[in-house]
């Protein structure tokens, strides 16, 4: 069993945690257990850490690939 660290700009209810977790136990082709946390500099979306990988959905992920594509 692989463990997952999700991160989101808010509480997720538990139909969204089930929806993670089936999804990220396909990609990686095992049952993961997820450990969730809070941080609301992200605005939105969801941050998750898998082992050596991030899988970065959030709203100031986009915000800061649209400023590097501004400079």
């Amino acid at each position: 069993m692989k463990t997952i660290e999700v991160f989101s700009a808010r509480p997720l209810s538990a139909r969204d945690r089930e929806k993670i977790e089936i999804a990220f136990s396909q990609k990686v082709g095992q049952q993961v257990r997820a450990e969730y946390a809070v941080d609301p500099s992200l605005i939105g979306g969801i941050r998750v850490i898998c082992e050596d990988e991030i899988f970065d959905g959030t709203v100031s992920a986009e915000l800061e690939k649209i400023l590097q594509d501004l400079k």
